[in-house]
């Protein structure tokens, strides 16, 4: 608010013989911003001692009260401008959080839930699952995979399991029973094929085609997007599906025991590590996520070695407390 604004403003509620208690309303609020505006009370005792001493203050009175206004309006003014202003600088040097970490069992689990079965990994871990139509699923670090007990047997000849993490499938050819995989806002259909699904709570959901082909789509029942091997399918939180070619040595990595990493983003770096030590991960610097980097390293070590291995890079700080690693700049 400009001080002729604040001016105009009084000036007509005075003149319309109006708005005296907005008047003293708006002094406190302006006074409660500066932290040292006088009370009710006190401007009105103030106001007596001035009349007295100088007799009807009239005019003056309105032109001082103008004057008072506006220098505090615009004290005040300053002081929410320097607020605004240093929560955009706190705000755009804050953490940024791309992985979460979660509540995992303590070793691989298989149980039924009501007419489903339900397969959980804890962090660091896989495990081979056989479907009943004779496809394969390894299942990756702190993932669930969830299938109906009559797998393929249900009335629509549909193959639907439920997926949240990552996982590699290898689906048996059945021309009259599509294979869909449903997982965070994404659905993968195929009729046989090989393929990675990635889709952990809190991260966009991705495809990526070994071989044969899929169909991706997002759950708001757009259309989909056909695969070719090679290519992966991004669904970002809109449901935008982005298909670019996919780092397939990265992608698979954790399926034979490495993090396999070249000339890629910090961000898929560590979001991937977050992932396998089920650890947060945080970023105190929006330019380190798109650092690219080349790191190869096998994953039965201990996390503090990895964090030790991407200190000596020398591109980044990596540290570790209550449960997150923190990325900030050196």
């Amino acid at each position: 608010m400009k001080e002729n604004d604040v001016r105009n403003m009084d000036l007509t509620s005075r003149k319309a013989g109006e708005g005296s208690g907005e008047d003293e309303r708006l002094l406190m609020m302006l006074g409660e911003a500066l932290g040292d505006m006088p009370g009710d009370e006190e401007t009105q005792k103030a106001w007596r001692q001035f009349e007295a001493r100088h007799g009807d203050a009239g005019g003056s009175r309105l032109r001082l009260r103008r004057i008072f206004i506006s220098a505090a309006a615009a004290a005040a003014v300053v002081a929410l401008v320097v607020a605004f202003v240093w929560s955009d600088i706190v705000g755009s040097a804050g953490v940024i959080e791309t992985f979460a970490m979660a509540e995992l069992p303590s070793h691989t689990s298989r149980v039924a839930d009501g007419d489903n079965v339900v397969v959980q990994t804890p962090s660091a871990t896989t495990s081979d699952v056989l479907l009943p139509d004779g496809s394969r699923v390894m299942l990756g670090s702190g993932s669930r995979l969830e299938y109906p007990s009559d797998f393929g047997q249900n009335g629509d000849g549909v193959r639907e399991v439920e997926l949240t993490g990552q996982a590699r499938f290898s689906v048996r050819h059945d021309a009259g029973r599509p294979f869909v995989v449903k997982s965070g806002n994404m659905s993968t259909k195929v009729l046989g094929t090989v393929f990675y699904v990635r889709s952990y709570h809190g991260s966009a959901s991705s495809v990526v085609l070994l071989k044969g082909c899929v169909s991706v789509s997002s759950e708001d029942g757009g259309k989909g997007r056909m695969l070719s091997p090679g290519h992966q399918a991004v669904v970002d939180d809109k449901g935008d599906i982005k298909v670019e070619k996919a780092d397939i040595a990265a992608v698979g990595g954790w399926t034979h025991g490495e993090f396999c990493f070249d000339d890629s983003r910090l961000e898929d770096v560590m979001n991937d590590i977050g992932s396998w030590y089920n650890v947060g991960i945080a970023f105190h610097s929006r330019s380190l996520l798109s650092v690219r980097i080349h790191f190869n390293f096998p994953r039965s070590v201990s996390l503090a070695d990895v964090l030790q291995a991407l200190n000596d890079l020398g591109v980044a700080q990596f540290r570790y407390a209550d449960g997150r690693v923190s990325i900030e700049q050196k």
